[in-house]
């Protein structure tokens, strides 16, 4: 049994997994803070450190997607033992890899011919922080008018961050596309990502936009380190200004010559490959 979890709030499907008496009982931590807010989030932060003393009552194995996840949902004593095992949120790198063929066309058909285009993949909630991204990118637009901004996803924040960019006259220079299947061609057609999230698990986001060799900038301490595997990415406090943030991305960007070719190769020697990754784990799972 293989239980994936954000959070230890609710230990239930556990508990019957355990008394089913499967061979393995796996408990997988995919983030490192809570995704509920207000009053919601007092009752499942109280369940979560109460079930994390309880965790081990019913599980075999521990897995956590970073450091910073298997902290947040295992004790020392858990992380410590041999049935603690880091598994990297892998891609298929060569679908990621930069395509100049699929570059030229998506940047003509989203009318990005001549702009600087800044692309952020993620879904539109508190967590994903993206009424702060409007802000950098407003600073970063200050700096030169050729920046375009490409937001992909949708969720609940959609009406307050369209709100927001009309509020700031940026409406015909944030393009919102939606949900999408094709975030590889995506990539591809930007310049920079931008990924200024509050909390993170690991941030596969990131690991897609380094394999398409893309300069990236995330959250310093709250998104883990070991997402940072190639140069490309750089972490700035959220205690930084937008207009901090900008002066990094601004200064970084107009310095660099990033031969955007090599990094899936980087992507799979670093073990974050899902055919590698993939034999890694059933080494785990036929323990």
């Amino acid at each position: 049994i293989w239980f994936n979890a954000c959070d230890l709030g609710n230990l239930g499907l556990l508990k019957y997994a355990y008394l089913s008496s499967p061979e393995k009982v796996i408990v997988h931590a995919h983030n490192n803070d809570f995704m509920q807010k207000g009053k919601k989030a007092l009752f499942y932060k109280f369940m979560h450190y109460r079930n994390k003393k309880k965790v081990k009552q019913y599980a075999t194995d521990y897995f956590a997607c970073s450091e910073l996840a298997g902290e947040f949902f295992f004790e020392d004593e858990v992380r410590q033992s041999p049935h603690y095992h880091i598994i990297n949120n892998a891609i298929d790198s060569k679908r990621f890899k930069f395509d100049s063929e699929m570059r030229n066309i998506y940047r003509r058909d989203l009318h990005l011919e001549n702009k600087i285009t800044i692309i952020n993949t993620a879904r539109f909630n508190y967590q994903k922080n993206l009424l702060f991204l409007i802000d950098i990118f407003e600073e970063l637009k200050n700096r030169d008018d050729r920046f375009e901004l490409v937001l992909v996803g949708d969720g609940e924040l959609r009406g307050e961050l369209e709100q927001k960019i009309s509020d700031l006259n940026l409406t015909d220079s944030v393009q919102l596309l939606g949900l999408r299947s094709d975030i590889p061609e995506l990539l591809s057609a930007a310049d920079i990502f931008l990924f200024p999230s509050r909390f993170e698990g690991f941030g596969i986001s990131l690991l897609e936009a380094q394999a398409s060799g893309l300069l990236s900038f995330t959250s310093k301490t709250v998104v883990p380190e070991s997402v940072g595997i190639t140069d490309l990415l750089t972490y700035i406090s959220l205690d930084e200004s937008p207009v901090e943030w900008a002066d990094m991305i601004y200064s970084q960007f107009t310095s660099r010559d990033i031969d955007r070719n090599k990094y899936t190769d980087i992507i799979k020697e670093q073990g974050f490959d899902i055919d590698t990754e993939a034999k890694r784990l059933k080494s785990y799972l036929d323990d």
